[in-house]
């Protein structure tokens, strides 16, 4: 008996760390918050003179992307992991790649590139740092606290916060330089 009691003890403890480990239900945003967040980020398309479409989508996996046609995708695991002002900062960087028409950017890009690696990887990380400024300087003008770097620490593992990608500077070096903005500007 005493070992059973030891044994639905570990079944409970190793299923209190999963569902803490893999749902932060203390981050999770309200059905109405979602709603709020995406009537924000697409008014504010629409006050660039462009269209997003705001989408959330079921995954478990923390993720935000901007597709070609002008959809902002936020997963679940993004709104169940980050705080409301949180997702909000990821959203506006991702309105940043819409307004800054970073897709058509990359078209034409892609149409003169000369297959140099380094070049392409140098354009895709402006797109990045530039969709970081957008939503700084958004921040900015509206007075609002910028919580896109907690953001980005939160979605990087501390052992990859130093690294880089083919598409995206490390997170280190994105909250250098939207630290360095904020100082020139506050």
């Amino acid at each position: 008996m005493k070992e059973w009691i030891e044994f639905i003890k570990i079944i409970f403890i190793i299923s209190l760390v999963y569902c803490l480990c893999s749902n932060n239900i203390a981050n999770a945003i309200t059905l109405d918050e979602q709603i709020k967040i995406k009537s924000e980020l697409e008014l504010i398309c629409t006050s660039y003179k462009t269209t997003c479409n705001v989408r959330y989508i079921d995954s478990y996996i923390p993720q935000a992307y901007t597709t070609y046609h002008g959809n902002i995708v936020l997963s679940s695991g993004l709104t169940n992991y980050l705080s409301y002002n949180e997702i909000r900062a990821v959203g506006l960087h991702e309105v940043g790649h819409r307004v800054l028409n970073h897709y058509q950017k990359q078209d034409k890009f892609l149409k003169n590139w000369n297959f140099d690696s380094s070049e392409l990887k140098t354009f895709r990380y402006n797109n990045e740092f530039t969709a970081d400024l957008f939503a700084t300087l958004y921040f900015k003008q509206t007075k609002q606290k910028n919580y896109l770097p907690e953001a980005l620490l939160k979605l990087t593992a501390p052992d990859k916060i130093n690294i880089s990608t083919s598409s995206h500077p490390s997170t280190r070096i994105r909250i250098e330089k939207i630290n360095q903005i904020e100082k020139e500007i506050y």
